[in-house]
């Protein structure tokens, strides 16, 4: 995946978690520290051309089935940047 389309898909996930709603405080505090990880990881694509390190994957991977049933549409963004990622040997 060209790395343009992974930065979108990254804004798209982004964009899914602002818009999601009906979480705990504890799925709250994950999104809340999941949008900064997105953040962060799109400003260093910016000054450097990384775009993302291993925690980032990490956390997405521990907690994919976190929202598997409640938030299908989070799940599925957060699964397609889980594959670009993986496919592009980050």
């Amino acid at each position: 995946m060209e790395k343009q389309a992974l930065i979108k898909l990254m804004e798209n996930l982004l964009d899914e978690i602002n818009n999601t709603d009906m979480v705990d405080k504890k799925d709250q505090a994950f999104l809340e520290h999941l949008e900064a990880e997105i953040r962060e990881s799109l400003d260093r694509n910016e000054k450097s051309g990384e775009i993302t390190h291993p925690t980032t994957i990490n956390r997405l991977q521990d907690d994919l089935s976190r929202f598997e049933s409640s938030h299908p549409d989070l799940t599925l963004l957060i699964s397609q940047v889980l594959e670009a990622l993986s496919g592009s040997g980050i």
